[in-house]
């Protein structure tokens, strides 16, 4: 490996994932209180919204107002709170609570470098600070994996980074033999799981390197501090906290593999060299946790060194199965890898580091000959992204998959003029016709009901009233599939729920709004360009309506 040349290369990722990063920044500061990037954000938006306005943040998801809160409390307090100090609510929560994301990305990737560096020994640390900045920041900030996720409203991110700063303080504490420290670790993977309740990859490689390496004292205590709370937390949050984290998710049973290979190998091809050469150093790993077993941890030559890399190669084979089951539920993305992909990094890192030290063999030669074209590859996709946005400039806006997605039906999506190089959120004739349609929809009676994740939110749907409609439409889904629920949206226009009702032609609702004493009114005008029809409830005319009815069936 030319040391120069393979310095240059990640440099180059570095700097264009900067760049993308920065494109991405300014889209969602432009566009953001308009439009969704992935994952539902509406959900975790309305979440805030109700802990902000103190409204219960847990409700039963079958019944009235039908709103589901996926994820564990601590993501919602902690962005509620942050919000708050910085003044922002209402539309301003989608747009903040993204900048929010990226900084707690921007601390995962701070932490994450610090590990890197505990992970090299001490004869191979010296000159490896610039090397494990430049892969932490590849690793939580690149265009290549993370993506628009480093700017979206979810728990994953946050969460994540907690976990990192507990596994940097067990490496420590284990090290330097204190069980504080080991508690206080304990106390940042609930921390981890309190944002998200799947989030417990890291935690578990945790616990399996002390049972290998027999370090029971600090395991049980590590245990205890994550578990009493977690328990603890179960039983305060009561049934409504535990149905929407823990059953609710399983009401979702449909599992695809297809799915979980998809996401698989997006990750994996735009990212070879870190999944190479975590592979290569997990071979080598095998024979040092063996070694750790018979001998016990402490009698190896560097033992933050020895513990890092036993934590993070449990954390990998652990995290594999864990990250594939998720992937392969309905509505999964490739942010369930974080953890895994994070372990991987740093046993691709210990795996450079030594590769530096080593002398000039062939065999050496040719090893540093393929991380230099690995490290090419890596940067061949922002490079893609740059060049597209280059050429078409204003022009790429919202013409790419809406979220960066691309995996095995990628020829199906290039042949329908997809690509995917999505760096920004819409063009400006796009924003330009979104505030109108936001500027109408403040002008028609409340409640009102669009299918639109981002105007179904309180600030633009019940002119900030609770509650807002805002389902979960894949839980939703799957409860009428089980006979758990009736369609909500069926039963709240019977109810004459809404105001105001905006659906398209083809829409299956039309016919249930219409049934129900709904009447069709002219629309305004960007509404009725983008093909909706707008249906009115006025309880007077309605009630005259029956009336009249009645009188003419007895006649």
């Amino acid at each position: 490996m030319n040391k120069k040349l393979f310095y240059l290369l990640l440099g180059l990722n570095c700097l264009a994932c900067a760049w993308i990063l920065a494109v991405r920044c300014s889209s969602n500061l432009n566009s953001g209180t308009f439009y969704p990037i992935n994952g539902w954000e509406s959900l975790m938006a309305y979440s805030i919204w109700k802990i902000q306005n103190h409204l219960p943040l847990y409700e039963w998801p079958q019944r009235e107002p039908f709103a589901l809160t996926l994820y564990n409390y601590l993501f919602y307090e902690l962005y509620a709170y942050l919000l708050n100090r910085l003044g922002v609510s209402g539309a301003g929560i989608l747009l903040a609570g993204r900048m929010l994301t990226l900084l707690f990305a921007c601390l995962g990737a701070g932490v994450l470098t610090s590990i890197m560096r505990e992970a090299c020994p001490e004869q191979t640390r010296k000159g490896t600070m610039p090397l494990a900045v430049m892969l932490a920041s590849l690793t939580w900030l690149s265009t290549s994996y993370l993506g628009w996720h480093a700017l979206t409203l979810r728990p994953d991110v946050a969460a994540v980074a907690t976990a990192c700063i507990g596994t940097l303080i067990l490496v420590h504490g284990v090290a330097k033999h204190s069980l504080a420290l080991v508690a206080l670790s304990g106390l940042f993977f609930y921390g981890c799981w309190a944002q998200k309740q799947s989030a417990v990859t890291l935690f578990l490689g945790a616990c399996l390197c002390l049972l290998i390496s027999r370090k029971f004292r600090s395991l049980v205590v590590l245990a205890s501090f994550f578990a009493i709370p977690v328990l603890v937390t179960l039983w305060v949050g009561g049934d409504q906290y535990r149905y929407n984290i823990l059953i609710a998710p399983r009401i979702v049973g449909s599992f695809s593999l297809k799915a979980a290979v998809s996401e698989w190998g997006k990750v994996i091809m735009l990212n070879l060299l870190v999944w190479v050469l975590a592979a290569v150093s997990l071979g080598k790993q095998v024979r040092k946790l063996v070694v750790i077993w018979i001998n016990g941890l402490h009698e190896t030559d560097d033992v933050s060194s020895a513990l890092t890399q036993c934590v993070m190669a449990c954390t990998f084979v652990v995290g594999l199965p864990i990250a594939t089951l998720l992937l392969s539920k309905e509505g999964a993305g490739k942010q369930h890898l974080l953890e895994v992909f994070v372990a991987a990094s740093v046993l691709a890192f210990s795996q450079l580091a030594h590769l530096r030290v080593l002398g000039s063999k062939q065999a050496t030669q040719l090893a540093r000959f393929a991380v230099s074209v690995l490290a090419f590859l890596w940067l061949a996709y922002p490079a893609l992204q740059m060049a597209y946005l280059l050429i078409f400039g204003s022009a790429s806006y919202g013409r790419g998959l809406a979220t960066g997605q691309f995996g095995l039906n990628s020829l199906a999506q290039l042949k329908e003029g997809k690509t995917p190089w999505h760096v920004q959120l819409a063009s400006n004739e796009q924003l330009v016709e979104r505030k109108a349609v936001a500027s109408e929809l403040a002008s028609l009676p409340k409640p009102l009901f669009i299918r639109d994740e981002v105007f179904l939110l309180p600030w633009y749907a019940t002119g900030g009233r609770y509650p807002a409609y805002n389902p979960d439409p894949i839980y939703e889904e799957a409860a009428v599939r089980k006979g758990i629920m009736m369609h909500s949206l069926q039963q709240l226009l019977r109810q004459h729920r809404f105001a105001s009702v905006i659906l398209q032609t083809e829409d299956a609702a039309l016919k249930d709004a219409l049934t129900s004493d709904y009447r069709e009114v002219p629309a305004p005008p960007k509404i009725r360009e983008r093909g909706f029809r707008l249906l009115v409830y006025n309880p007077d005319t309605s009630t005259a309506n029956r009336r009249n009815d009645g009188k003419s069936g007895r006649l």
